[in-house]
Order: structure tokens, then C-alpha cells, then sequence
């Protein structure tokens, strides 16, 4: 059994490592072979000399770290030897002594599972004894013991105290209020701390953290007893909630360790109000930042801890005010403020304070009464709403009249006109569907056609004389139909300003109206933009800029239309890849003069220009470039502005809650000293990108370029928190204050930081040939998966929590981006869908109609300078020896990302330098860490998605000083406060359907298995997320799935099986890459290259940079003893070396031979 010992004194070691002397206590114990869970299991012993203090120490079945209790006198008499009489056992010398230790209770999550004990005693001269390690198990009820054993005696009462804490799976009967016993503290019935001083050796447990223990024993006959050491004070606090309306009340909790185990707390609220005791609560009346503070005085030592307490205005007072009706007759009453009208309703809430006045209204043979209530009389009723209010109306029969008789009049008869109307569809150039419709009123009547039928003839019949107004829809069922023109009666009607023709129908008249295959324009009859490309280049891609916006063109004949023209059009084509080859490009343009003179022109190759409608490009030998200035700022910026800046925006809010409300760092130490240096990263990349835009449009002669996005890496901002920045700061706070504690885990995240950067800048030089060799499928398959199960699936939590909230801000993003409508007074779609979803969570919450009660935001700025520090030096020892494993995943992580998207930006259009890129990446990392920066940054793999959107340069540029001084001044803290989630997460699903759709596009068709087998690994991400912020323990089920399965109460089966999962996911986007790659190879017949890649995987895998058995994903050598054992490294190193020989093997057999495609080559 492996066990760590605590070596408190020079006898006490001996004990421990040498046979026990002949005279050493002899301990009488009869073993039990059953506990009853939810009972308090009694142990009693018996020893043949005099004993100083007894113990007895246990755990749970798969624990390694043992607690004790202390053993006391047994209630009933020693045995004396023949002829003495019987004494009590405190006063028995010569006697048989007797003590009993009593356990804590098992819950029963142990229940089937053993519990492992032994007994140690001391005597007066520090020898020791100990029963051999005894096992009994946890069952139900006694009865369920059957004849395994005696089952362990019940003691009414729970033990005092637990050394050194409460381990998980047991309970203690608990007090209210704290108690002291003995130099032990005792709180909620659980000792703070205690380790032996003198006496026999103790193992230490360490499974349950806990404060700095106390010592605590029992003093050895003769020997005066020693004062224990005083240990540093600490202390933290807490408050909840933080802020609300008044009267607000505020349930505090101090907490503090060491010192001398007796505590005084003092409390001032910050209103006035003061308290003493650890839990005080405290209720705000009046609105206000209140600043509590609780000082602990222990001994000699003080410690202070403060929470800032927002209070808002209280709410307004409203009370119900209920009309009745009642008498013979019948009738309504209304108020004046819309919300009452009894009939159906009759009852309404106010706010106090306000005047209702109540109007009556008698039915036809009914007549108002008279009011009763709070209301009386028969005249005005005006409720003044101090209160529940009640008012009564009453409506009596009204007597009836005599009628009058009414003459019969007349008829009259009025002349008939009728019009006959055509709808015509007419072909234009470009032979495609044409259909239209006209509506009449006031007859509401349509009259549609729809090619290829003859035209369709309506009538309609009128008194004369009669209005008419007929309204032409080209859009009505198809969008590529243009109205052109009234004809007959509305001839000359001006199309202008509507297709609206109104005739005065005072005789028979006749009208047409005439549709043509063409883009039409909302509101205008001024034909669309159209045209026809046909591109005969070889290997020939081209790109179509028109007014900002840009199509695709692939070989051959292909349609485009741009149905929101302007006045004047420019109109930009540029081939961005082809083979070299003369060939021409030929546009057929509907209406030439709607083209700004001189704009028309191809940006690669010598151009010739043949008639003024039909336009082609003569390419002359190998393609060239003609210089042209770059539009660095375009109306599209401002959309891919947004999406990129709300995007950093919600990683630092996911940063900033899980460090401040998962793991309790102070807020300023986050909000002042992490967030700058973050924030300066992603500023220094962003300008970087901008400048490496400028210069590749340079280069190229182009006007079309992209910068490159860059911001922070969402799966490494996570991870950091959680596997970083939270465990440094909980280990910190076991033996320094919380404020030191937090300034400690800082320092180590820098050193992460500074880690992570310097990995990157070697890893740069090689990211080209990475690049180069890698397939597409695998570059780009990688990123498919991240955008189906991370920046789609995932962001559905998030959507969805409020889904008044997220899908009015996720349909504004499909009707802007996704379907590419326009919006009203040109906003962009991204802005829009922010403003809107942001607009409703804060009306619906004041209304009270969210899912979850609204949150109100605290309105502060936290300003910070990022100035450079070698605090990371501190943290660097820490970083080195514990956190390496888990950072140096997320550097690799992000290497193999921005190869990726430079291969994706390459592919749009942009081909940046893979070095530039990832060099980029590597500086900011590095001055973010120098600065306080705890998140690395990296480019972002939206690059196609900004680009659909028009984005150029600006967008990066406003995005970088956006950010970087939004976390210097403040208002990033402010935004992570108060924009939700949910209309943030839509613009990531975009972003990921984006990804998802250049994976396949850019991909050869036989290529797409391999992408399709890229993307799983990312799914088994998002399994880990979700079940992992379910059950902090799954994690661990690659490694140790008994222990999960009998800590989370799921089937063993279950835990393997997701233990699966668990390897999958670690390195999940490195596991992509190469399955892609894997199979792309083969599928290509390049076998060799397939199995080289199969062997990599292997040694990665055997390290844990990839499919890592540890719950942190870390790397490791596969002998480590962390692993436990574990066989499963070698296991997946195996596998994968067993598939590249297999595959080696199988290509050389004449059935590979025989198979082998048409052009294909093996490599």
C-alpha cells in the first residue's frame, strides 16, 4: 500500500522504518468485516500496557491519502488482573486499557466499496504499535452482511473532529455555530486542521484541500505540555449576491486558516452597519457601491478582505386594481391607461401613485347605473391606486322606444364599366425564368403570369365611376424579373417612383403591364446590374468585384447579378490563379452605361477591349499584373469589425467568469493587470496584419486584399483558466493570502505565456513545409471541425439559454451574412444582431419575462496600463515544474491552426507567407507575456468569412486599437459585463458555417471522405466540454473510469467508453490534421506518404501530444509514474504502427495493382 508519511521527530522515524521493540504496546482489536452506511462505525481496541494516544486511520477503497481520528477512553470498565478490583479505565495502571474511535459516516456513494483502517498507538516512551490494514465493506443495512464477519457496533454521536479534513464520500454530524475543542477549531463539525508534533508517524493525507493544520496532541504523562505553533493567517471572503435592487440583502461568509485556530471578525458594511461572527447578513436599503470589509484578528496576527456591494434603485410599488360588472343590463368599462377592458379584461396592476379614470360603456338596450366600490355614484370614476383598489359597474335595461318607420327608398341603379387587363412576360438576353404579378383594388383581385405561357387577360367590373389602383410585383415568385412598363390605359405612367398605375374607371378601358427576365431593385423599375461570364483560361479561377462586393467565376459560362445596383457601378475582375496559359475572359454586359467609365478592367493579365456591351480580355502569353491602388477601407469593415471585435470581446468575458466566479481571483487583479497585457497581444497582431495586407496588396497590384484577423485563441483561453491559472491560484491559497495568492498564479500564467511564445517563434521557421506537405483535407478538415462542433454545436447553449434573446440575434445574422439581404438604413447585420439581441434581454428582463432572472451589470471602469515585468520570472519555477504539459499542447494547438488558416486565407485570394504569419502570432504571445498578458493570441481562422463580407484592412486596424484600448481604459470590462451571450455566440456560428463550406469547396471532390473524417475529432472535443463542465471528474475516465464510475455513480462500461472520448479529444486538432492527411494519401494511392504519416501519429501518440491519458490532456513519457500504470500509450502507438505496415504491405499485392485508378501514381 502506498502511503506518504509525515516524520514528525527522530523516534517517530525510527518507529516508522524499524521492527518494533520487544516491549512495544500490544493492541487487542477484533476486525469488523462490515460498516452500515449513514451510521457512525465504532472501533474499539484494547492494549496490554499503558499508552499515551491512540489513533485510528482510514480511507476509501482507491484513495491513496489517509485521515484519522483520535481513539478516547472506552465507556465501559478495564479488565484488572485476579485479585484487584475493577477501576475505571482513565484510572486502570495495571489493567487491560480500552479506547474507541469513532468514524465519520459513509454516504452511500460508498456503498459495495471497502474501507480500509488500522490502529496506532503510543506509549509514554514513544514506542509504537499498529494493527495489520483491515478492509471492511460498506453495506445498506447490517442484515446485507450476511455471515461475511461482525459488523461494526453504531455510536450515537459523530466523531469531534477529522484529521486533516473531512475526506469526500463521508459525512459528520455538524454544530451550529463554531466551537472550539480542546486547541482544535471546530466548524459546521469538521476540525480545521491538526498534525502530530511528537508521537508516532502519521501519514499525510492531501487528497481534500485543506488549510495549514494546527498542531494538535495528546500531551505524553510527565511531560509539560508545549503551546502550538502559530501558523500565517489567512483568510478570503465571499459575499452573495453581489448586486441588486434595494432593499438588497447580502449573505457574507468569512474564511480563514492558520493563525492560532481562534478567530474575533469585526464587519463594516460600508453603510453604516457593523457585525461580528463569520456569517453575518446584511440588508442594503438605499442605492449605492458599498465597500465591505471584515478584519480577523488571530493572536497577534490581522487579516483583512473587502467586497464591493452594488445596489440599484428599488422597484417601484405596484398594486391591482378590479373592475366588476354587475345588474340586468350589460356593457364594458376602459381606463385610460390601455389596460383595462372588462369584458375580457378586468383587472390590471399600477404603479403606486398613479390616477386611473374608468369610462362605462352600455350595450345597445342597456344603460349605465351607478358605480360602487371605490368608486360611487353615477358620474366620473377616478381611482387614485394607493392600494389594492375594487370598483363595481353596474348596467341596468333601458326602456325600449317607440320606433319611427323609415321610408323605403328608391333603388337606384348605377352604370357598369369594365377593364381588361394583359400581364405580358417577354424574354431578354438572358432566356431565364420570368413571371410577375398585378394586384387591383379595391377589388383585391391579381392578375400573374408566368412564362412560357401566352399572356395572361383579367376583368374586372365596376360602378362607374370607380378608382382603381394596380400595383406590379416582378419579385412576387421570382427574383431574376425585372417590371418594365405599363401599357394602354397606363401607358406614360411614370415607373420611376413605383409600378403603380391608377385609373379613374368611368368607361370600359383596357391596360397591360409588361415583365422581363432581369435583377429588379426594391422599390425602383431601374433594372438590375447583369452578366454573363465566360472564362476560358487554363486552371483559371476568377474573382468579381463589383461596388465592394465579390463572386466567384470558375471556368466556363457562369451568370452574376447585382440586384441593388448604384448610380454608377465599378466593376474590378482579376483572376487569382491560372496556369499561364493565352486565353480570354468575355463579359456580357446588360447594360454597359451603368458601368463608371474606365472602372472595367481585369487587375492580371493585358487586356483588349472588343464592343462596348460584349467586353473580353485578351490574355496575352503568361498572365501579368497591372498595379492597382488598394482600397485598404471598404463598407464591408464595418461588418467584419463587429464579428471580429465581439469575438475577442467573448473569450475575455469567458476568461473573465471563469477565473473571478468559478475559481474567486480578486476582480481587480483581472480587470487591471491580466486584461491589459491580453489585450496589448491582440493589438501588436492586429496592426502587424494590417501592415502585411498594405504590403501584399502592393506586391500583387491589387485592391481587393483581406487582412489576415487575429485575436484570442478561444480553446487556449479556456484551457489556461482551468488547467493553469484556477489550480495555481487554489494550491497559492492553502499557504498565502488571497490577494498573494492571486499575484502568484498570475506570474505563473505569464510564464506559460512566455513558454508558449518562445515554442511558437521556433516553430514558425518550419510552418511552410508543414504547409506544403500536408494535404488540404488536412488542413482545412481540421478546421471543418471546429467550426461544426465548437463554433456551431457548442454556441447553441448559449443561444438557446435565452432563445427569445439568441434566435432574433442568430436570424438577423443568416438574413445579413448567411443569406446576404439587405438591411434598413444599411446597418450591418452583425452590429444589427448585437443591438437587437441586446435591446431584448434588457427589455424582456425589466419586464420579468427572461428564462433566468436578469443580471444587473455593474457599471465600472477598470483602468490599466500593460507595463512590462519580469514578475513571470517569479511564476517561472512553478511553471516549469507542474504546468508545462498543459501549456505546451495550446502552442502547438495554435502552430497547426495559423498553418492552417494561412493555407485557407491562400485559398481565397490572399496568399500571405506561413513564417510572417505565425512569427506574428509568436511576437504577440511573447508581449502579452512580458506585459501581464494570461491568454495567448492567434490568427483567426474566419479569414474567408471576413472576406465574404467585404472586410479589407480597416477592420483589423479598428479591431486592434479597439481591443487594446478597450483593455487598457476599461470598457472591455465594462462590454464583458454587460452584453450577453446569447447575442454574441451567432456571429461564431456564421463564422463556423463559413469554415465548414470552404473545407469542401477547396478540397478535391475524392477528397471529401478524408474531410468528413477530420471533423470527428473535434466532435469528441465538444462531448469532453459539455460532460466535463457537467462532472469535473469524466476527464479522468481515460485514466482511471473504476474510480469515476464509482465517484459519479455510472456504469464502468459507460466510463471506458467515454474514456475513448477523453483520448480523442486531447490534441483533437493535431488528431485531424493527420487523420486527414492520412487519407487523403491513400486515397491518392500515395501509400508511402500515408504510412509516414501513420507513424507520426504513433509517436505522438505514445508521448501524449496526442490522444493524453492524463485528465489535462498533458504530454508525459509513457513510463511516467502518472500514468498509473497505464498501458494505453503504447496501446495507440501500436495500433497506428500496425496500420502503416498493413498498408505498406497491402500496396504491395497484385489486387493493389490491379486497382490502381487511372492516372494515379504510387508514391
Amino acid at each position: 500500500m502506498k502511503r506518504r508519511i509525515l516524520s514528525l521527530s527522530l523516534v517517530a522515524i525510527v518507529a516508522g522504518a524499524a521492527p518494533l521493540q520487544a516491549d512495544a504496546p500490544v493492541i487487542d482489536h477484533h476486525a469488523v468485516a462490515c460498516i452500515v452506511a449513514g451510521k457512525f462505525p465504532k472501533l474499539r481496541a484494547c492494549f496490554s500496557s499503558e499508552i499515551a494516544r491512540a489513533k485510528t486511520f482510514f480511507h476509501a477503497e482507491g484513495v491513496h491519502d489517509w485521515y484519522y481520528v483520535e481513539m478516547g477512553p472506552d465507556q465501559r470498565e478495564a479488565v484488572p488482573p485476579a485479585g484487584e478490583a475493577a477501576k475505571p479505565l482513565a484510572a486502570s495502571s495495571a489493567g487491560e486499557a480500552c479506547y474507541t474511535g469513532i468514524l465519520p459516516r459513509a454516504s452511500r456513494k460508498l456503498i459495495r466499496r471497502r474501507i480500509e483502517y488500522y490502529i496506532e498507538v503510543v506509549n509514554p516512551r514513544n514506542e509504537t504499535g499498529r494493527t495489520d490494514e483491515h478492509q471492511p465493506i460498506v453495506v445498506r443495512r447490517a442484515l446485507d452482511c450476511e455471515k461475511k464477519g461482525p459488523v461494526a457496533p453504531i455510536s450515537p454521536t459523530g466523531p469531534t473532529a477529522v484529521f486533516p479534513s473531512l475526506p469526500a464520500g463521508f459525512t459528520i454530524s455538524t454544530f451550529p455555530t463554531a466551537a472550539v475543542v480542546g486547541a482544535t477549531t471546530v466548524a459546521a463539525g469538521v476540525a480545521v486542521a491538526v498534525a502530530a508534533s511528537n508521537g508516532g508517524s502519521t501519514p499525510t493525507p492531501t487528497q481534500t484541500p485543506a488549510p495549514a493544520p494546527v498542531p494538535s496532541t495528546a500531551p505524553t504523562p510527565g511531560t509539560p505540555e508545549t503551546p502550538p505553533p502559530t501558523t500565517p493567517l489567512g483568510l478570503s471572503c465571499a459575499a452573495d449576491p453581489r448586486s441588486g435592487p434595494a432593499p438588497l440583502t447580502v449573505a457574507f461568509t468569512a474564511s480563514p486558516s492558520g493563525g492560532t485556530g481562534s478567530y474575533d471578525f469585526d464587519w463594516s458594511f460600508g453603510d453604516g452597519g457593523t457585525a461580528h461572527g463569520p456569517h453575518p447578513t446584511h440588508t442594503y436599503t438605499s442605492a449605492g457601491n458599498f465597500d465591505a470589509v471584515v478584519r480577523v484578528t488571530s493572536g497577534t496576527q490581522v487579516r483583512q478582505c473587502d467586497r464591493t456591494i452594488g445596489v440599484g434603485s428599488a422597484p417601484p410599488t405596484s398594486f391591482s386594481l378590479r373592475v366588476s360588472l354587475a345588474g340586468s343590463g350589460t356593457g364594458t368599462v376602459t381606463d385610460d391607461h390601455g389596460k383595462i377592458n372588462c369584458g375580457p379584461t378586468c383587472s390590471a396592476t399600477y404603479v403606486s401613485g398613479t390616477q386611473v379614470a374608468l369610462t362605462p360603456a352600455a350595450a345597445s338596450g342597456s344603460a349605465f347605473g351607478a358605480w360602487s366600490g371605490d368608486c360611487s355614484g353615477a358620474g366620473s370614476c377616478v381611482v387614485n391606486i394607493d392600494g389594492p383598489k375594487a370598483v363595481t359597474a353596474r348596467f341596468d335595461i333601458a326602456p325600449s322606444p317607440t320606433p319611427t318607420p323609415t321610408p323605403t327608398p328608391s333603388p337606384k341603379i348605377s352604370p357598369m364599366a369594365t377593364l381588361t387587363f394583359k400581364a405580358i412576360a417577354t424574354f431578354g438576353r438572358f432566356e431565364e425564368t420570368v413571371s410577375g404579378n398585378v394586384n387591383f383594388q379595391p377589388s383585391d383581385n391579381d392578375c400573374s403570369v408566368n412564362t412560357p405561357a401566352t399572356p395572361t387577360t383579367c376583368t374586372e367590373v365596376h360602378p362607374v365611376p370607380t378608382t382603381v389602383t394596380l400595383t406590379a410585383d416582378a419579385s412576387a415568385f421570382c427574383e431574376c424579373t425585372l417590371f418594365v412598363c405599363w401599357g394602354g390605359a397606363c401607358a406614360g405612367t411614370d415607373t420611376a417612383n413605383g409600378s403603380v398605375c391608377t385609373l379613374v374607371l368611368d368607361s370600359d378601358k383596357s391596360a397591360s403591364a409588361t415583365f422581363q427576365d432581369s435583377p429588379c431593385v426594391v422599390g425602383s423599375s431601374r433594372p438590375g446590374l447583369l452578366w454573363l461570364s465566360q472564362l476560358d483560361v487554363a486552371g483559371a479561377m476568377g474573382q468579381i468585384t463589383v461596388n465592394g462586393g465579390t463572386e466567384f467565376a470558375a471556368g466556363g459560362r457562369s451568370l452574376h447579378a447585382l440586384t441593388m445596383p448604384a448610380a454608377d457601378n465599378r466593376f474590378e475582375a482579376m483572376l487569382v490563379q491560372a496556369e499561364g496559359k493565352p486565353g480570354s475572359w468575355r463579359f456580357d454586359l446588360q447594360d454597359p452605361d451603368a458601368i463608371v467609365p474606365g472602372s472595367l478592367k481585369v487587375l492580371r493579365g493585358d487586356v483588349e477591349l472588343i464592343t462596348p456591351a460584349s467586353v473580353v480580355f485578351r490574355l496575352k502569353g503568361e498572365v501579368g499584373m497591372n498595379p492597382s491602388r488598394y482600397r485598404w477601407a471598404a463598407p464591408g469593415d464595418v461588418n467584419a469589425f463587429f464579428g471580429l471585435m465581439l469575438d475577442n470581446v467573448m473569450n475575455l468575458v469567458i476568461l473573465a467568469g471563469i477565473l473571478i466566479l468559478v475559481y474567486g481571483f480578486p476582480e481587480r487583479l483581472v480587470y487591471t493587470r491580466m486584461f491589459p497585457g491580453t489585450a496589448l497581444g491582440v493589438m501588436f497582431g492586429d496592426l502587424v496584419y494590417t501592415w502585411l495586407a498594405f504590403r501584399l496588396a502592393r506586391k500583387e497590384g491589387r485592391s481587393d486584399v483581406t487582412a489576415m484577423p487575429l485575436g484570442l485563441d478561444a480553446p487556449s483561453t479556456i484551457g489556461m483558466a482551468f488547467t493553469v491559472l484556477g489550480p495555481a491560484f487554489v494550491a497559492a491559497k492553502m499557504r498565502l493570502p488571497e490577494a498573494e495568492a492571486g499575484v502568484l498564479a498570475w506570474q505563473v500564467g505569464m510564464a506559460c505565456m512566455m513558454l508558449i511564445g518562445l515554442f511558437k517563434l521556433a516553430m514558425s521557421f518550419l510552418g511552410g513545409a508543414i504547409q506544403k506537405a500536408v494535404p488540404q483535407a488536412g488542413l482545412l478538415g481540421s478546421l471543418a471541425g471546429v467550426g461544426i462542433a465548437l463554433m456551431g454545436c457548442l454556441q447553441l447553449g448559449d443561444i438557446l439559454a435565452e432563445p427569445v434573446v439568441g434566435l432574433l440575434s442568430l436570424g438577423l445574422i443568416f438574413w445579413a451574412l448567411v443569406a446576404r439581404l439587405r438591411l434598413p438604413f444599411r446597418v450591418p447585420g452583425v452590429l444589427a444582431s448585437v443591438a437587437a439581441g441586446a435591446a431584448v434581454y434588457y427589455g424582456f428582463g425589466a419586464l420579468g419575462l427572461l428564462s433566468r432572472p436578469l443580471a444587473r451589470p455593474l457599471i465600472d471602469f477598470s483602468v490599466g496600463l500593460p507595463v512590462p515585468t519580469l514578475g513571470f520570472i517569479q511564476g517561472m519555477p512553478l511553471a516549469l515544474a507542474q504546468y508545462l504539459p498543459m501549456a505546451v499542447p495550446f502552442a502547438i494547438l495554435t502552430v497547426v491552426g495559423g498553418i492552417n488558416v494561412t493555407e485557407s486565407a491562400r485559398l481565397a485570394g490572399d496568399d500571405y507567407k506561413t513564417r510572417s504569419i505565425l512569427l506574428t502570432e509568436a511576437a504577440a504571445t511573447l508581449l502579452a507575456g512580458l506585459c501581464g498578458g494570461v491568454s495567448q493570441t492567434t490568427p483567426y481562422i474566419g479569414h474567408p468569412a471576413y472576406k465574404a463580407m467585404g472586410g479589407r484592412a480597416a477592420y483589423t486596424l479598428a479591431c486592434g486599437l479597439f481591443v487594446g484600448l478597450g483593455g487598457m481604459l476599461g470598457y472591455i470590462p465594462l462590454l464583458a459585463r454587460v452584453l450577453p451571450l446569447a447575442c454574441l455566440a451567432p456571429i461564431l456560428v456564421f463564422v463556423g458555417f463559413d469554415i465548414v463550406s470552404q473545407a469542401f469547396h477547396e478540397t478535391p471532390p475524392d477528397h471529401a471522405p478524408a474531410v468528413c473524417f477530420a471533423i470527428l475529432p473535434s466532435i469528441a472535443q465538444l462531448l469532453l466540454i459539455v460532460l466535463g463542465k457537467a462532472n469535473p471528474l469524466f476527464p479522468a475516465a481515460a485514466l482511471e473510469p473504476g474510480r469515476v464510475a464509482s465517484a459519479t455513480q455510472i456504469p464502468v462500461a459507460f466510463a471506458e467508453n467515454f474514456g475513448v472520448f477523453v483520448l480523442l479529444a486531447h490534441g483533437f486538432i493535431l488528431t485531424a490534421m493527420l487523420w486527414g492527411a492520412a487519407l487523403a494519401f491513400l486515397i491518392d494511392r500515395r501509400i508511402a506518404r500515408a504510412a509516414a504519416v501513420l507513424g507520426i501519429a504513433a509517436v505522438l501518440a505514445a508521448f501524449g501530444l496526442i490522444h493524453s491519458v492524463l485528465p489535462t490532456g498533458g504530454i508525459y513519457l509513457p513510463w511516467s509514474p502518472s500514468l498509473l500504470g497505464s498501458r494505453t500509450p503504447y496501446h495507440w502507438a501500436a495500433a497506428y504502427v500496425l496500420l502503416a505496415g498493413t498498408v505498406v504491405g497491402l500496396a504491395r499485392t497484385r489486387a493493389f495493382a490491379e486497382s490502381e485508378a487511372p492516372g494515379r501514381k504510387v508514391a
